[in-house]
């Protein structure tokens, strides 16, 4: 968009910049910038037609009395035709979906995906189809025939609980995270039955600014943050159209506070993910091109900000969890010494493809983002030169990768020959 047509609506700028005043009213949010995400969230849910996909809003805290169900008592009156449920099932979703447009508010989430809760994988099925448009569930009839029912299942959803959801569900949201408030931060009392006047005001004023602007929301192509990739664009298209419509400023605003969640949301990347960015961390601590699964896993299990310590990794867990990415343990040469590990040749092109941080990417371009790790002093300083042992008479060439299982069945051989010989043994 050109500077001479930047956009600057008047109407759009009031009706967002009142509802994040609104909000603020009832609710402490942990950063000044959530209203406004919420605020853009409600606005979305107005006009269903324009998008491709719609961002999941998940409301999370890391304990109860954060005022969470307070939040989604509020979406609830400042959302398109919501409903409103703390323990909803597939089934009943399909069948309010095939009534029209809903935005679905589901409070205690917890309690079905929560680390006590079995979760509901039919549930989950509708929560991620219904993320974009043309993504339908099929079900049989009811009457045992043979044909099927397809239920277009395309709806809002915010969702709020204690703690996280799972990954294929996270990946679909917009996380903001709510905390206790302080005596010092008072909030105005939400009554549901006296708020209606001033919800029902704002929710019409959303509907004639939206009734003037949708040909403009219809094709517009905003702004993306280059930090945001992949779905996380796809997340954040819908609401900065909406900023972007009203006036540039708004829309940097709104880039700063999408770009701000979505990278708190990247700190609950599934574990595979996690794993292979502590991966790349201990490589660049220790400044070496290959190491032993056992080494790697003791200094994987030092960092205080990961869970290999409690899930107890072991080599062939570990390797269980790389694989789906194309890497497997080989066979090390250090010395007179034979281990399995891991070259970090082979994790280079995958650290390029799934953390785009990484200094990998950035190898040609001395201007790129630098990688920087705060585990320098956690884990343990290499062993370039392997195990000693003042027997061995040959010197093997280093850095050498043996793929024929002939010459290892050698290798094998020979090194059974220096122990014994070292025990004094022939």
């Amino acid at each position: 968009m050109s500077e001479q047509t930047e956009p600057h609506d008047s109407d759009g700028i009031s009706i967002i910049n009142d509802l994040v005043k609104y909000l603020r009213r009832f609710v402490v949010f942990s950063d000044s910038t959530d209203a406004l995400v919420v605020a853009l969230w409600c606005v979305h849910t107005h006009n269903m037609d324009l998008w491709v996909a719609t961002p999941r809003l998940h409301v999370r805290s890391a304990t109860r009395g954060t005022g969470k169900t307070r939040l989604l008592e509020i979406l609830e009156q400042l959302t398109h035709c919501s409903v409103r449920s703390a323990n909803a099932t597939s089934a009943a979703i399909f069948r309010q979906i095939d009534s029209g447009t809903v935005t679905f508010i589901l409070d205690e989430i917890d309690t079905v995906y929560g680390a006590k809760a079995g979760g509901d994988e039919q549930l989950r099925a509708v929560i991620n189809a219904g993320y974009r448009r043309n993504s339908p569930i099929l079900r049989s009839h009811q009457d045992g025939g043979r044909g099927t029912i397809q239920y277009e299942v395309f709806s809002a959803f915010a969702l709020a609980g204690i703690g996280d959801l799972p990954a294929t569900i996270s990946s679909r949201c917009i996380p903001v995270t709510l905390h206790r408030r302080l005596p010092t931060e008072p909030v105005d009392l939400f009554d549901q039955r006296t708020a209606r006047t001033e919800t029902d005001i704002l929710r019409n004023r959303i509907h004639n600014w939206l009734a003037k602007v949708s040909p403009a929301l219809s094709t517009a192509t905003p702004r993306i943050p280059a930090s945001l990739h992949n779905r996380n664009e796809e997340l954040a298209r819908p609401l900065l159209a909406i900023a972007e419509t009203a006036s540039t400023a708004l829309a940097k605003k709104a880039a700063h506070a999408i770009s701000r969640a979505l990278d708190h949301h990247a700190d609950n990347d599934d574990d595979a993910e996690h794993l292979l960015a502590d991966i790349r961390d201990v490589f660049e601590v220790k400044k070496v091109d290959r190491l032993p699964s056992k080494e790697l896993l003791e200094c994987l299990q030092t960092l205080e900000t990961s869970p290999w310590a409690t899930i107890r990794l072991t080599p062939y867990s570990l390797a269980q969890m790389i694989r789906p990415f194309g890497i497997a343990p080989q066979k090390l040469r250090t010395g007179a010494t034979t281990r399995q590990g891991y070259y970090l040749d082979d994790f280079k092109p995958v650290f390029e493809r799934y953390l785009p941080d990484s200094p990998t990417s950035h190898a040609g371009n001395p201007s790129g983002p630098q990688h920087t790790t705060n585990i320098k002093k956690r884990v343990p300083k290499a062993d370039t030169n392997g195990p000693k042992k003042k027997t061995a008479k040959k010197k093997i060439k280093r850095d050498v990768r043996i793929e024929d299982p002939l010459h290892d069945l050698i290798d094998n051989f020979a090194e059974i020959e220096s122990t014994w010989k070292t025990r004094g043994r022939k």
